[in-house]
């Protein structure tokens, strides 16, 4: 993540996170995405911030070729983001110079630091929603065992003691029978 926070402080570092560490940490995402890690997680809602574009030389220092530099600069930035991660809004990818934002200074920086503020506002409520909506589906499957164990115990209730303790032994043989197989793959 060290490139990230210098992503535009050096023209190597830039290189850098565009060619080898960007790619890379944006596999990383996928990964843990598809092993189920991040299970609230939306591949659409990710958002990339830029920072320290006041850094970037120009070779002169007329305004018009800052203008170029720094434009140039930001298409190559957008076009490598979308190649390596394709679902990427471009309302998501955010343009700062955060020593300009100020809530006293009207600029584009500080208006692209509100875009991007209400962007992770939304994103975090929709995380939110989510993981609300996961863990309430736990809970319900957790209320399903619970239900079916209270029934089996009901239903447990209304036979006999003899048919119980059979019905206990059938129920070890099977837990026996298990544990054998289950050995016995282990060793296989």
């Amino acid at each position: 993540m060290r490139c990230l926070s210098s992503l535009l402080s050096t023209q190597e570092a830039l290189e850098e996170c565009r060619k080898i560490r960007l790619p890379e940490i944006l596999k990383a995402l996928i990964f843990l995405q598809i092993e189920n890690e991040m299970p609230c997680f939306d591949p659409k809602d990710v958002i990339f911030v830029t920072n320290k574009w006041d850094t970037i030389v120009n070779e002169d220092d007329n305004d018009d070729s800052s203008d170029d530099e720094s434009t140039k600069t930001w298409q190559e930035l957008k076009r490598d983001i979308k190649e390596n991660w394709s679902l990427v809004k471009e309302d998501n990818i955010f343009r700062l110079n955060l020593v300009e934002v100020s809530k006293k200074k009207s600029n584009r920086s500080t208006t692209e630091f509100f875009k991007f503020q209400k962007t992770l506002e939304v994103n975090i409520q929709k995380a939110e929603n989510l993981r609300a909506v996961r863990h309430l589906g736990l809970l319900q499957d957790i209320l399903k065992n619970v239900s079916k164990g209270l029934h089996a115990r009901l239903e447990l209730n209304n036979r006999t003691e003899e048919e119980q303790k059979h019905l206990a032994e059938q129920h070890r043989k099977k837990i026996d029978i298990l544990t054998k197989n289950c050995i016995e793959v282990s060793y296989s």
